[in-house]
Formats: C-alpha cells, sequence, structure tokens
C-alpha cells in the first residue's frame, strides 16, 4: 500500500516474514521454511529490494526468522548491514523430518547461549586459542577471520534490530561497528579481538539500545568489551560485562 509498516500503523497489507536456514538449498525465495534463504544477507537483500519498491506491497518485509546454524558475512571486510524497519530474529529451529518449522515468534528460543543461531567470523573454521588485541594478520589461525560481524550505519534508528544470536570470531575489527541508533536484544558477544572495542565499536552520535546482552571473553587493547567515543550515547538494559580484558 506504498507505505511502510514500520511508518504505517494500519497497514492494509501487512509486510511479509522470509526466512533463513543454513542447510537450504540455493536460490531458494525465502518465502517459506521450504525455500529458505541460505544466508541472512540474501534475505536483508530481499527486504531492501522490498523498501526501494514501495509500489508493490507483495515484495515488503518486516522480520527476517533464522533458524539454528552458523552464519558468516560474505568476506573479512563486508560485515552483515542492519537496515530500518527490519528485524532480524535468530532463535527458530527451523523444519525437520517431523516439523515443518515455526509459524509464530514466540515458538523460537531466544536465549543466545542455547539456541544455536551464531554469526562467526571465522571463515576458514579454524580459530585456534583465545581472542587477542593482535588477531588479523598477525595470528595465523584468524588471519582469515572477518574483521567485523554487523555494522549500523548513521541512519539507522530503533527499528533495525537483531536479536537471537551469538557473534563470535570477529578479528582485527570490532565485532560490531555502530554509528546509529540500532535494537540489539538478547545477543552474546564473545571471543572477538581486536585493537579498539572488541565486542562493539560505538561512535557517532547514534543511541544504540543494547537489552538482555552479554558481553564475554572479548579482548581489545582498548575497550575490552566495548568503546564509545565521539557523542554516542548507547542504552544498556538487564545486560552483563564478564571476562572482557583490554591488554
Amino acid at each position: 500500500d506504498d507505505i511502510q509498516d514500520g511508518v504505517d500503523p494500519f497497514p492494509l497489507i501487512p509486510a511479509g516474514i522470509r526466512y533463513v536456514k543454513a542447510s537450504a538449498a540455493p536460490g531458494g525465495d525465502g518465502r517459506s521454511w521450504a525455500t529458505a534463504h541460505k544466508t541472512v544477507q540474501g534475505a536483508l537483500a530481499a527486504a531492501a529490494t522490498g523498501q526501494a519498491t514501495p509500489a508493490d506491497p507483495d515484495d515488503d518485509v518486516a522480520q527476517i526468522w533464522v533458524a539454528r546454524g552458523e552464519y558468516k558475512p560474505a568476506n573479512r571486510t563486508t560485515p552483515i548491514e542492519l537496515i530500518n524497519q527490519v528485524a532480524i530474529y535468530g532463535g527458530f529451529s527451523g523444519p525437520s523430518e517431523d516439523f515443518a518449522g515455526e509459524t509464530k515468534r514466540g515458538q523460537r528460543l531466544r536465549e543466545p547461549a542455547i539456541n544455536g543461531c551464531v554469526i562467526s567470523g571465522d571463515l576458514n573454521n579454524n580459530d585456534v586459542g583465545p581472542a587477542t588485541p593482535d588477531d588479523g594478520p598477525s595470528v595465523p589461525s584468524r588471519a582469515d577471520n572477518a574483521a567485523g560481524l554487523i555494522t549500523a550505519g548513521p541512519t539507522t534508528n530503533a527499528s533495525a534490530i537483531l536479536d537471537g544470536f551469538t557473534l563470535s570470531g570477529s578479528a582485527g575489527g570490532s565485532a560490531m561497528f555502530i554509528t546509529g541508533s540500532p535494537t540489539i536484544r538478547n545477543c552474546m558477544i564473545t571471543r572477538n579481538g581486536t585493537v579498539s572495542g572488541g565486542g562493539a565499536n560505538i561512535r557517532g552520535l547514534g543511541a544504540p539500545l543494547f537489552r538482555d546482552c552479554i558481553f564475554a571473553a572479548n579482548v581489545a587493547s582498548f575497550g575490552g568489551g566495548l568503546r564509545v567515543s565521539d557523542q554516542a550515547r548507547p542504552r544498556f538494559e538487564t545486560c552483563s560485562f564478564e571476562q572482557n580484558e583490554a591488554q
């Protein structure tokens, strides 16, 4: 109906859901568990296409449901980018032999430590040992790792949501680089290493919200768990910081 659901409180045609499952066959359109995208990026691309074609309400996307599995950035320098009016939810089991997959968001398992939804920077599956501030080219097993897992630019607002994931294995760059104001919920950010802000580097004028998140065992020279600079104003609600280290 030409208006995004996040803007229109009474949409004539509600925006849809795109489904993601790591073991899905290539080429799915993401409109069901049976035809799920293989990557989070594929679902985000579909959402961006929907936003670029407001006259076609059939392709609008408001939510992305992600089944348990390991997901990765496309390469070392291209993190997954959050976009407004799209919420990415992890913690779904997805389909199996005797289950067609969840039909309600409340059926998912939100707790990132046990739900099996992981965004990993270990591109070659060869990480050895704990994270260090020198992660990157100087650490052989992490030289290939993504230097960032999630990014949210300066125009992102609270409608850009990431909910229900473990973020691990970023090396040579913060797990999250945030200059806007997204919403991060039910996430565990752990075992990431870089020079500045192991778990997150929050800069600019943004005011991101972190709710029910855990920052644990991240390492950096400055701000092991995270670093806040410029005029950024992050808010933390029922979050914990455990065994992060600045070396």
